[in-house]
């Protein structure tokens, strides 16, 4: 039984959190907000709260046990960006681009 979770417009680039979820995959869901509870990136804090997220509706929904669930896959994409202005010398201006990514989680029951 697997069951799917999606963060979508997370205003950060894909590489930051991709270099998070490659060690996560075929982890069980407690030992990986385990694991993202020691770092520090703001990446860690999204991802920990999607995991824990996806936890809970699979609980509520399967009344399935903690201990038996495991990631299977995450997958980072990358979202729409945009561009901000910069204010330049004589007028001018420069543009920023900001950008966006989409998590998804799969978490099957072991």
């Amino acid at each position: 039984m697997n069951t799917k979770v999606i963060y979508r417009c997370i205003q950060m680039s894909a590489q930051k959190v991709r270099s998070l979820s490659r060690g996560l995959n075929n982890v069980s869901a407690s030992k990986a907000t385990d694991i993202l509870s020691f770092h520090k990136r703001k990446a860690a804090c999204l991802l920990k709260r999607l995991i824990q997220s996806a936890v809970q509706n699979i609980v509520y929904i399967h009344s399935t046990n903690v201990t038996n669930l495991k990631i299977k896959a995450i997958n980072v994409d990358k979202a729409s960006s945009r561009l901000k202005p910069s204010p330049r010398a004589k007028g001018r201006v420069n543009y920023l681009e900001k950008q966006s990514c989409h998590v998804s989680i799969i978490i099957e029951v072991s």
